[in-house]
């Protein structure tokens, strides 16, 4: 409770119970719902609470930061922190940058062909990505993942196609400005 993860009323209908309550309702979801299985749809639970638990978390004194978090102080871990996000912030910048830079090349260019090849590689690609997906959350197979995900053939289509065409654009790129990379750099 509390995330809303199943909604606000799920949570609002789960509030000031008791361990051992037995409850049924239903839900219903507006069209927009994040859970593309549950938008618009109205759900019927039947939950039986077996346990409560409350998340308590410490105050976070000096004596707590140093002798729990490992900081030499609240300065030196707020320091660490701000580091970190600084950091993180930069790589994200940079990847996004890179990204907008690929994205615009590809959408300003004309591409005529690709081999079957390249296609079958990034199809290939992609279904094993989405199949590890499926794995995750426990579906059999890549449709059903698709299905969850509100994948049309279409969407993925366009997936494989950007894939391929962002591939001829970088190695095109590569080729012109004689960019090359040893099999040391790569590894």
């Amino acid at each position: 409770l509390g995330y809303q993860e199943f909604g606000e009323e799920f949570d609002t209908k789960l509030t000031n119970v008791s361990t051992g309550a037995e409850l049924t309702f239903s839900v219903t979801y507006k069209a927009d719902f994040e859970i593309p299985d549950f938008a618009g749809a109205t759900i019927e639970y039947a939950v039986k609470v077996l346990k409560i638990e409350e998340e308590i978390l410490p105050e976070l004194t000096d004596e707590f930061i140093t002798n729990t978090l490992e900081y030499a102080s609240r300065e030196d871990m707020e320091n660490s922190i701000r580091q970190q996000i600084k950091e993180d912030n930069e790589t994200n910048s940079e990847y996004y940058l890179r990204e907008d830079l690929i994205t615009q090349v590809v959408d300003n260019s004309t591409f005529e062909s690709y081999s079957q090849e390249l296609y079958d590689k990034f199809a290939e690609l992609i279904e094993e990505g989405y199949l590890g997906y499926a794995q995750m959350f426990g579906y059999e197979t890549v449709e059903e993942i698709y299905e969850a995900f509100g994948m049309t053939e279409e969407a993925v289509e366009e997936e494989i196609l950007d894939a391929v065409y962002r591939n001829i654009a970088v190695e095109a790129i590569a080729r012109k400005e004689k960019i090359s990379v040893s099999d040391e750099e790569f590894e």
